[in-house]
């Protein structure tokens, strides 16, 4: 891949990140609880999903819709809709750092699907980061309940709703790269607006109240029209222009950027416990990553090498 490429797609990657980090904040600020974030976060993010969708897919709108329609595209549908109602449950329910952790093991869920459904073997490095990351998560969790500022709820829970928001996101992931005519933005529109229904009923067929305050409500509209739309856009353009390995790298910052604007924005903090079990699951993570990347260099080079060793014989 030429090297302007690959830095466009890092940047597009950083402005993703950059735009996802205020996430969790802003949901702290909006006051909602679990199934009024889910209700309104939905509507907002899947009608602008939608107006991208036709915006920039409006050549491929019949195609698109016949994909969603399949047996494939309708479980892509379920797993985001699964994954939007564990993260605004457990983003609620406990601290962000405990929530973001979690959230932070999608690439090793990625890894974990892609063996059967792939057929892709892994390493031991792999192997490895798979119990250092449980290790750190569990220190997290176990430690949640010294989070100063947090929500009272369990962080047991809130932990277990990252790591399956993170399951569900890595799974989604390698359908993904199985099925690339896969219409992403439409599943994700369409997911969002299911979970809008299923928060609806289980509010007892009750439209859920919008934040009072112009804080509040402001911090809703900018997070389901800006931020996480736009965020999702970018971090879903990055991987054409550069390396799976680079948006990984780079989206393991939203882990550290996201609580700290909780911080700053709030007061929320995690205990020093915490953060070290934080650090042992981002550190793993990030070595993964970057023994993988140095592993794809090394066979570019090798490969290069050959190259030019046939065209001396020739």
């Amino acid at each position: 891949m030429p090297k302007h490429l690959t830095t466009n797609g890092a940047f597009i990657a950083w402005l993703g990140v950059i735009l996802l980090a205020p996430d969790a904040m802003l949901i702290r600020f909006s006051g909602l609880d679990g199934f009024g974030l889910l209700f309104w976060r939905g509507l907002l993010m899947g009608l602008t999903l939608f107006a991208l969708w036709l915006s920039f897919g409006y050549r491929n709108i019949g195609a698109d819709l016949r994909v969603a329609r399949s047996p494939v595209g309708l479980l892509l549908i379920v797993v985001y809709t699964a994954d939007a109602v564990a993260f605004a449950i457990g983003i609620t329910m406990t601290s962000a750092t405990v929530m973001l952790t979690g959230l932070a093991t999608m690439p090793i869920f990625t890894v974990l699907f892609s063996i059967p459904m792939l057929g892709e073997r892994p390493d031991w490095r792999t192997w490895l980061t798979v119990m250092l990351c449980t290790l750190g998560i569990l220190v997290v969790v176990l430690s949640g309940h010294e989070a100063v500022g947090a929500p009272t709820g369990s962080p047991v829970i809130g932990g277990l709703m990252g790591v399956l928001a993170a399951a569900g996101l890595g799974f989604a992931m390698v359908l993904k790269r199985r099925h690339p005519e896969l219409p992403i933005m439409l599943s994700t529109g369409t997911a969002n607006m299911l979970t809008v229904l299923l928060a609806w009923l289980v509010m007892s067929r009750l439209v859920p109240d919008l934040p009072q305050g112009a804080q509040a409500l402001g911090s809703l509209m900018v997070m389901g029209v800006l931020v996480l739309p736009l965020a999702f856009f970018a971090l879903m353009v990055a991987p054409r222009y550069t390396s799976a390995t680079t948006v990984g790298l780079i989206m393991l910052t939203e882990s550290i950027m996201g609580p700290f604007w909780v911080w700053v924005g709030t007061g929320e903090r995690p205990s020093w416990l915490m953060v070290f079990g934080s650090a042992i699951v981002i550190g793993s993570l990030a070595y993964y990553f970057l023994a993988a990347k140095d592993a794809v260099e090394s066979e570019h080079k090798l490969g290069d090498k050959s190259g030019a060793g046939v065209e001396a014989g020739e």
